[in-house]
């Protein structure tokens, strides 16, 4: 037993060594570097914003359906797609849009949880070519839910959103972090919802500092996003205008 230990020990501790040194060099690295400073309560400012629990947010007995349950670094962890996949089975979404494909596990969750005959919209950057990291949309790929999924591309400081505003009940945003980013996707996102009504959640709020800043700049700025709350337990803020 102790001899197994001894091995486990050494195999986290070459890999956390790989991590805070090679690891750096990459932004999978520096963002899993920066959500284990996060988990273990190391942040630089915790946020501002109003905190409630999820119960406070949806029903405790909610049934929701979860797919692919491993993550990536980029990854939302487990709890937070529980949360998100809960808040998708309360708004019962006949559109949704993502910023942030990645590989899609996200994406397949959204797609799962929505009513039967919604559509997911998502945007990532178009894929550099085979020698780029991951394959954008991979875990939804080939499964039943491709059906409801619509995959876009494009860069969203500069995509058209013109076709899409105004027919979103659901927008969620884990696209690029920068805070101008950050601050154009809000914008973009809100103008997105059918009515002016509808949940848009945010991702790595505290645990990435141009999120948050961003996200409490809207919130001090501008009173359409004045209502904005943080999951307590998460790096989830949501906006929910009724």
């Amino acid at each position: 037993m102790i001899r197994e230990f001894a091995g486990e020990w050494w195999g986290l501790l070459w890999r956390f060594g790989r991590l805070m040194s090679v690891g750096v060099m990459g932004r999978a690295g520096r963002h899993q570097i920066r959500r284990m400073s996060y988990d273990i309560g190391f942040r630089r400012s915790r946020g501002r914003l109003f905190r409630v629990s999820p119960q406070e947010v949806f029903p405790a007995d909610l049934e929701v359906s979860i797919r692919e349950t491993a993550g990536e670094p980029w990854n939302v962890k487990l709890e937070e797609l529980l949360v998100l996949n809960a808040l998708v089975r309360q708004v019962r979404p006949s559109a949704l849009f993502e910023f942030g494909t990645f590989d899609g596990r996200t994406t397949l969750n959204l797609a799962i949880n929505a009513p039967e005959d919604a559509k997911v919209y998502t945007i990532d950057l178009k894929p550099a070519g085979p020698t780029s990291a991951f394959v954008v949309g991979s875990r939804f790929q080939g499964t039943e839910q491709a059906r409801k999924i619509v995959q876009l591309y494009g860069n969203t400081l500069s995509f058209d959103f013109s076709p899409y505003v105004n027919g979103m009940d659901f927008v969620f945003i884990d696209a690029a972090h920068e805070y101008a980013n950050v601050l154009s996707d809000s914008r973009n996102a809100i103008n997105l919802l059918r009515d002016g009504k509808g949940l848009i959640v945010w991702h790595d709020y505290e645990a990435w500092p141009g999120v948050t800043a961003a996200i409490e700049q809207l919130v001090r700025e501008d009173p359409r996003f004045a209502e904005t709350r943080h999951i307590a337990g998460t790096t989830l803020a949501f906006l929910w205008r009724r």
